[in-house]
């Protein structure tokens, strides 16, 4: 059995594959019993974590849209009178735990639809590294004495787009957010499953004249909607602008899929080498043997016989021979592995 490589995300203590958020990634940093540090979340943190859990459930997605068109439904009616979009929108996000947890209590459904709507449990366990996509994250405490950056995040949303509170004609479509990874958490909805997110700081972003993207460290954003799902981002890392120390612009990264070299490593791992495909069928790190044949001579081809003129063959002389060549010698290895006189 080959070594798995250093970014091999394979947590085989994970949800299952049937589960509503099986888990692809492993924590960083802590001991795989208990998988980090147990915290409990404020009320208004756990309502916000759980409320994008809800969204981002597709198995619920008939039930989000019955309660938006219960929310558009009452407008209509009246009963609270002329409201915007963007109150609906609010109303929608903010009231969809409650409605749904009334809503499938009496009704036949699987048990984790139903833990689901429940809602999860005040103590959730907080590390400081995860392991998704190909990709290491820490926070940004956890990296504050590091030389390495492995905190950016960014994740592509498919959203309506509100002007203002008063906009009444959203844009939908993608929205591509960049920030930090703040903390990491792993939600526990009392045993069913778990679900991890970072918890992250969102930078609004301004293209520069020569279409880069650049993000504002001074300038938060979405500040009630923190959460993302572990394996909805992608890595980023930013560079300081030289003159304008706020200002850092965006660079995409490519997840890393090499053997581990780092702290995480258990101190035999042998030679390391990047994990790609050979094409001529010999696997990376193999030799081949010295008395391997290889002709160099097409022989698919007929032979062809030139015939030289005499006088270009005259024309050839002979290579002069210089006796003081043989005794030059090359000094270049051996002076830097023979022993010194006072070594010796």
């Amino acid at each position: 059995m080959s070594r798995a490589p250093g970014n091999d995300d394979d947590d085989t203590a994970s949800n299952e594959d049937g589960s509503l958020f099986p888990n692809v990634g492993r924590p960083l940093g802590v001991k795989k019993k208990n998988k980090g540090k147990k915290v409990s979340l404020d009320e208004d943190t756990l309502m916000k974590a759980h409320r994008y859990v809800l969204f981002n459930c597709d198995e619920i997605s008939d039930y989000i849209s019955e309660h938006q068109d219960l929310v558009n439904h009452q407008r209509s009616q009246g009963r609270r009178g002329k409201r915007s979009r963007w109150a609906r929108a609010q109303e929608h996000s903010h009231d969809i735990g409650t409605w749904f947890k009334n809503r499938v209590r009496e009704e036949n459904v699987s048990k984790e639809i139903k833990a689901l709507s429940q809602g999860l449990d005040y103590t959730v366990r907080s590390c400081k590294g995860y392991l998704i996509n190909g990709n290491r994250f820490h926070t940004t405490a956890h990296e504050s004495n590091r030389k390495t950056q492995c905190s950016g995040v960014s994740v592509t949303s498919s959203m309506s787009s509100f002007a203002s509170s008063r906009d009444q004609n959203p844009v939908v479509g993608d929205v591509k957010y960049y920030g930090v990874v703040e903390d990491i958490i792993e939600l526990d909805y009392f045993g069913h499953f778990k679900v991890v997110l970072f918890r992250s700081n969102w930078f609004q972003v301004e293209q520069d004249e020569f279409g880069l993207i650049c993000a504002n460290f001074k300038r938060l954003c979405y500040i009630n909607d923190p959460f993302v799902m572990a394996n909805q981002v992608n890595q980023v890392f930013y560079v300081q602008d030289s003159k304008e120390k706020h200002l850092h612009y965006v660079m995409e990264t490519i997840p890393g899929d090499f053997f581990d070299m780092s702290e995480e490593s258990n101190g035999d791992v042998g030679v390391s080498y990047w994990n790609e495909s050979a094409s001529d069928g010999v696997r990376p790190g193999a030799t081949i043997a010295d008395d391997y044949d290889v002709s160099w001579l097409r022989e698919d081809l007929p032979a062809t016989t030139v015939d030289i003129p005499e006088y270009m063959l005259e024309m050839q002389a002979e290579p002069e021979i210089n006796d003081s060549d043989d005794e030059i010698e090359d000094n270049t290895l051996w002076d830097f592995m023979q022993v010194s006189e006072d070594e010796a």
